[in-house]
């Protein structure tokens, strides 16, 4: 009997560390397929961006997550707008931005050509500190499209809480001569070319756009206390003003390290959160 007991308990210890491996692996492998379908529709949606300087980019950066919106001939619902004399156009807006359910969301809209707005300014030819009228930017010309629960957003990252965006600018080079080399930035404008907006220069200054993202799996989710959001999670991931590191290296150090303890989760979810970076090269004019 003793002998038996022993390997019904040596069997039941390989049992359950068989199934904590399987279920580690199961969630792994549910944020990486997460992480794959929105980086890969980001792809399409940068790829396809309309790439002018006289065409509106709005980026919303501040302590937290970030929102972008943005023109590109992605594929998108069709304006219900559309008619003999105003038809559909390639172009649709597109953008990012978390939701009140800390939930990614993709706004999607078609556009006809006439809604397609060109940046117009008093000052012509227009410069970087020129200011466009309002009606010729994203936030003014689609507020309704972009405010929280509008239609044309739908939830493209169920479990992705946190959404950073930061820029690779291009080299930039000197009265002198001499060389400056491509750096990140948390503007998408170079300060070293004295700019200090998108205004009539669009996203010239960038080479490429880093998106990181942090995801918690749905099956973590939930030991979450009932009710809890996780707004506090994602404030526990800071941004990095001085960009001497990626946001993914110093989230990932977060976490590693136990300095990652967001009030009201508990720790072994908080161990859960899994990081990822991509970084999408713009090919700018």
């Amino acid at each position: 009997m003793a002998v038996v007991m022993l390997l019904m308990l040596t069997v039941a210890q390989m049992m359950n560390s068989t199934s904590t491996v399987t279920t580690t692996s199961g969630k792994r492998v549910n944020a990486d397929a997460e992480a794959r379908t929105v980086f890969d529709r980001m792809a399409g949606d940068f790829s396809h961006m309309l790439k002018r300087a006289d065409v509106d980019y709005d980026i919303l950066k501040g302590a937290g997550n970030d929102a972008m919106y943005f023109y590109s001939a992605a594929p998108s619902v069709a304006s219900s707008n559309a008619t003999v004399q105003d038809p559909q156009s390639p172009v649709s807006l597109v953008g990012y931005r978390m939701n009140a359910d800390m939930q990614l969301e993709r706004v999607g809209k078609g556009l006809t050509w006439s809604q397609v707005v060109f940046l117009t300014y008093a000052t012509q030819p227009p410069v970087n500190s020129s200011s466009p009228f309002g009606n010729s930017t994203i936030s003014s010309a689609f507020s309704a499209d972009i405010a929280t629960g509008a239609t044309t957003a739908s939830v493209i990252g169920e479990n992705v809480f946190r959404l950073e965006f930061t820029f690779l600018l291009k080299p930039y080079k000197q009265a002198s001569g001499t060389y400056l080399p491509a750096v990140y930035s948390n503007d998408p404008w170079d300060a070293r070319a004295g700019h200090t907006s998108l205004n009539a220069i669009g996203l010239s200054d960038v080479q490429a756009i880093v998106v990181t993202m942090a995801i918690l799996d749905s099956t973590s989710k939930k030991i979450l206390p009932s009710g809890t959001s996780l707004s506090g999670a994602a404030s526990a991931l800071l941004d990095n003003p001085d960009l001497t590191q990626l946001p993914a290296q110093v989230w990932q150090e977060a976490i590693n390290t136990g300095t990652f303890a967001p009030a009201g989760i508990p720790d072994r979810a908080a161990k859960q959160v899994r990081i990822y970076q991509r970084i999408f090269p713009l090919n700018m004019p």
